[in-house]
């Protein structure tokens, strides 16, 4: 099995709208190659945040960092892990993240799972078609030209990620209509107004 990486992904997706090869994207030497070479690692981000991919679920360790913000509610500040895309937000979670750190009420330690970002060699199957597909519809019209290739990337990428689901390569929490939710106007006005 050959080892996957950005290139043999993105043929992968461009291989099946029956787009010109490509040969590089670490040297792109053609537009295509450059429109892949410029976009890839977006798009790569943009799909692993979309989905609790489980290949990419972690989990770390938060310590206080210094120093803190003071007369501010989440004061303690906390280092993101360098491979960070996005929480998983726990029920009641208290923290909030701005920029590159996150701000607790706390400072005890207290452990992040999150969507982190991972090397290509670790994509699963279902990944790296969604990914592909992706990446046919980001550069059909600089690769074929064709409004009808693109919509055929735009199928096969709503297949990729039926697939996925079907596999279960990502999860789907179920919502958690917490007690502020419940409280709310809008929650309150639709469910409890009239006395219903």
């Amino acid at each position: 099995m050959p080892a996957v990486t950005k290139l043999t992904i993105a043929k992968l997706g461009l291989g099946r709208i029956a787009s010109s090869v490509i040969s590089s994207i670490d040297s792109p030497r053609s537009v295509l190659e450059r429109r892949v070479a410029d976009g890839y690692d977006v798009w790569r981000d943009s799909e692993l945040k979309k989905h609790d991919w489980v290949f990419a679920k972690s989990t770390a360790l938060m310590t206080v960092t210094l120093p803190a913000r003071a007369g501010n509610d989440r004061p303690y500040r906390f280092e993101l892990p360098t491979d960070f895309l996005r929480p998983l937000r726990t029920k009641r979670a208290r923290w909030e993240i701005e920029g590159t750190a996150l701000y607790n009420t706390t400072q005890d330690d207290f452990y992040l799972d999150y969507i982190a970002r991972v090397p290509e060699s670790n994509f699963p199957a279902d990944f790296q078609q969604v990914l592909g597909a992706r990446i046919a519809i980001e550069c059909a019209e600089v690769a074929t030209q064709s409004a009808s290739k693109l919509q055929v990337a735009r199928d096969m990428y709503e297949d990729a990620i039926n697939d996925a689901r079907r596999n279960n390569a990502f999860t789907v929490e179920p919502s958690d209509n917490t007690l502020d939710d419940y409280n709310s106007s809008w929650v309150y006005g639709r469910y409890n107004h009239g006395g219903l």
